[in-house]
């Protein structure tokens, strides 16, 4: 059976550099490592609707493990991504943004309560309290399933401690993303520096008269696009559970030739 704090452990901490007061706890833990490395980033959000974008987009479109959801016990909810390895602090908030960018085009390009922050230091003020904690009298952060978010869209805490075996089972169906995808998203995430000045705009089907080849071939576009439908509806929780189980049986029936 896994605990709350091995599960934990296993997504989101590093030991925590050792003090040199012979009394500090050797076995302390932290987000952030003595260099300002971080294997922890939190995504916060006031929307549900913007959360399942998020949840949904890294998922589909960038092929990362599903992050925890939590509600952070006083205003806002969150999205927590795991690294096998800490990553330095700036990629980091760098990633942030630019989900932001991404899937969140009319918000904020910053999120108070966003870890890393866009702007600082890696220092330990910074870092958010790992859910359960008790935020305000009778107000809890937790993390809670995909299904419950809209529950707490005006209320994001719980009223009395979450159980922490409930946590950990929830924590214990998480991955973390290896560094190497980590990266690699980081990179699609990353807008394409514009052409050099004066260089020639590569022609566009429709506008020039010269068509491109589309970038996949023409017979998989539409089944690609049915695909992520199908995710998106299988991910949906306002969409009736009978419909989410269809959507993904079609998604594992064989692909007609």
């Amino acid at each position: 059976m896994t605990t709350l704090p091995h599960a934990q452990h296993r997504l989101f901490l590093v030991p925590a550099q050792a003090a040199a007061d012979a009394h500090a706890d050797a076995t302390a833990t932290t987000l952030v490592t003595p260099d300002g490395h971080v294997r922890a980033m939190v995504l916060t959000l006031t929307d549900p609707d913007g959360l399942q974008r998020v949840w949904q987009g890294v998922q589909g479109d960038l092929g990362l493990p599903a992050p925890g959801i939590a509600v952070n016990g006083h205003k806002g909810l969150q999205l927590w991504f795991s690294v096998d390895r800490p990553v330095a602090w700036g990629q980091a908030a760098t990633f942030l943004a630019r989900l932001r960018q991404r899937y969140l085009p009319d918000g904020p390009p910053t999120g108070d309560g966003d870890f890393p922050p866009a702007s600082g230091q890696p220092t330990s003020a910074a870092q958010p309290a790992l859910p359960p904690t008790e935020t305000r009298a009778d107000q809890w952060s937790a993390f809670v399933a995909p299904d419950l978010v809209r529950i707490f869209a005006d209320e994001p805490w719980l009223g009395r401690p979450p159980g922490a075996q409930a946590q950990a089972d929830l924590l214990a169906r998480l991955q973390s993303m290896t560094v190497q995808v980590f990266e690699q998203a980081l990179a699609r995430l990353t807008p394409a520096p514009p052409g050099p000045a004066g260089s020639t705009p590569t022609p566009v089907a429709g506008v020039t008269g010269q068509p491109q080849p589309p970038s996949e071939p023409e017979h998989r576009q539409p089944a690609e696009a049915a695909s992520r439908f199908l995710l998106g509806v299988m991910h949906d929780p306002a969409v009736d559970m009978a419909l989410r189980i269809e959507a993904a049986k079609a998604l594992l029936a064989p692909t007609a030739r």
